[in-house]
């Protein structure tokens, strides 16, 4: 368990760890295809007869007890940085979250002057850690190091210690169409429908863990003791332990989901009814549910299973031994422990794994010729308190000034994220070429809790 569930997360690179997709760029009049995966209706009336993303992808980490350096940002590949910056800081509770979002080859095409039509496919994961005791997740992750902690240590917990992962597949069909365009006004509107295919659902759930870490002064190794609380773990689809990219494209669970959004735009000074490109607007105002849905796994009953914790007297659970369990093993594990761990009936085989559902925000205004400023709130609509198989992204607002024309495009993203406060970023489009990071400028100063990068390729045809 020590590394596996997290080197599964970063076999295929991460994203932007705030809900902001692709910061930055995601405001562009010029992102083709790309800006349907924010709001489905633009897909009608852009800047663009056919577009075409060949690729995009992204890698992200982030944590409300993270610092990092753009100086140190090489060290996160090394060894097991990435995952001690995800479990946080030693006597603190963690929030974290790592993720996939890997943009494959879609297609945008404009059917007309009031409708487009857009195919799109995309593979994405995500990993949550919520209210984790970083002391505990530390020295997991760390072995018998100790370093920095003062035993004996005590977990006081009075909430969910919870990990989640997901992955999956989606391909989706888009139709926007104009459903207003009268006097300075237009109204389009569009909706996305997703074929899902679950790859990998995992998930530990501690619950109100009360305990002592003590050494042992001998051997350094770590104990727990005197402990009280539930633990529950389950999988689903194909086997962490064994994910790499090409677990993508696997077909083992499923299910459905949409995408559903609005446009508004003020057009003084230009005439209705017109065939006019997508940025000829002095203000703009969108609204989108993302990832409505959710895909049904069918549980690995042999890697499932829940436990009351009972760690009395002078017994002891070794910390170092379970750290090294793989994710098939964790189960057999427990199990071998019955004076630590009681099972608990099983709940059955099936489950249901919402999607990250949020819900956006836009607002974009025209300064002057060019110049434009863009504000965004995003809201996290999935519930995962008592569903702790549920992944989800992080409340955060945005507001994004950036200079554009139909060859460049230069922004700064300033975001503001529940998970990790403030960052600053900039991302450039250039030609077919777009890249940036929501964290860049932020990380220069050493002050950054997260650390994220995009880059992708898409061309098509202007208006």
């Amino acid at each position: 368990m020590k590394r596996h569930l997290f080197i599964a997360a970063l076999a295929c690179s991460g994203l932007s760890v705030s809900a902001q997709d692709l910061p930055g760029f995601r405001t562009s009049n010029y992102n083709g295809v790309t800006g349907i995966f924010s709001n489905p209706a633009n897909a009608a009336q852009n800047n663009y007869k056919w577009d075409v993303n060949l690729f995009g992808i992204g890698v992200g980490v982030g944590n409300n007890n993270a610092s990092f350096g753009l100086k140190n940002i090489g060290e996160l590949v090394k060894d097991d940085s990435l995952m001690n910056q995800f479990i946080g800081t030693r006597g603190r509770s963690t929030n974290a979250l790592l993720g996939v979002d890997i943009k494959a080859l879609s297609v945008l095409i404009g059917l007309d002057k009031k409708s487009g039509l857009a195919l799109t496919t995309r593979g994405r994961m995500l990993l949550n850690a919520t209210d984790l005791d970083g002391t505990l997740g530390k020295q997991i992750i760390d072995g018998n190091s100790g370093d920095g902690i003062t035993f004996p240590y005590t977990i006081n917990s009075d909430k969910n210690m919870r990990v989640t992962a997901n992955a999956w597949s989606e391909i989706g069909l888009t139709y926007g169409r104009v459903l207003l365009d009268k006097g300075d006004h237009f109204i389009k509107a569009g909706v996305t429908a997703k074929y899902l295919a679950g790859v990998a659902n995992a998930y530990v759930n501690v619950n109100r863990l009360q305990g002592t870490l003590t050494q042992n002064p001998v051997t350094d190794e770590v104990y727990l003791s005197n402990a009280s609380g539930g633990l529950e773990i389950g999988t689903g689809g194909i086997s962490l332990d064994d994910f790499d990219v090409a677990a993508l494209t696997s077909f083992k669970s499923s299910g459905f989901g949409a995408d559903l959004g609005l446009v508004y735009e003020w057009r003084p000074g230009y005439e209705a009814g017109t065939e006019t490109a997508g940025n000829k607007y002095k203000l703009r105002v969108g609204v989108s549910v993302q990832d409505i849905g959710s895909i049904k796994y069918k549980k690995d009953m042999a890697n499932s299973g829940g436990y009351t914790i009972d760690i009395s007297g002078v017994e002891a659970l070794n910390l170092n031994e379970l750290g090294e369990q793989p994710i098939d093993d964790i189960k057999d594990y427990l199990d071998s422990k019955p004076q630590f761990f009681t099972p608990l009936s099983s709940t059955g085989s099936n489950y249901k794994v919402s999607l990250p559902t949020m819900l956006n925000l836009d607002v974009d205004y025209l300064i002057l010729e060019n110049l434009y400023v863009n504000a965004a709130a995003h809201i996290n609509l999935v519930a995962t308190d008592k569903k702790f198989f549920n992944t989800n992204y992080y409340n955060s607002f945005s507001v994004t000034p950036r200079y554009e024309t139909r060859k460049l495009g230069v922004f700064l993203p300033l975001n503001y994220s529940a998970l990790t406060s403030f960052n600053a970023g900039v991302a450039f489009r250039l030609g077919p070429v777009y890249l940036g990071s929501g964290s860049v400028l932020t990380a220069l100063f050493n002050s950054s809790k997260q650390a994220d990068v995009f880059l992708g390729v898409r061309f098509g045809g202007l208006r």
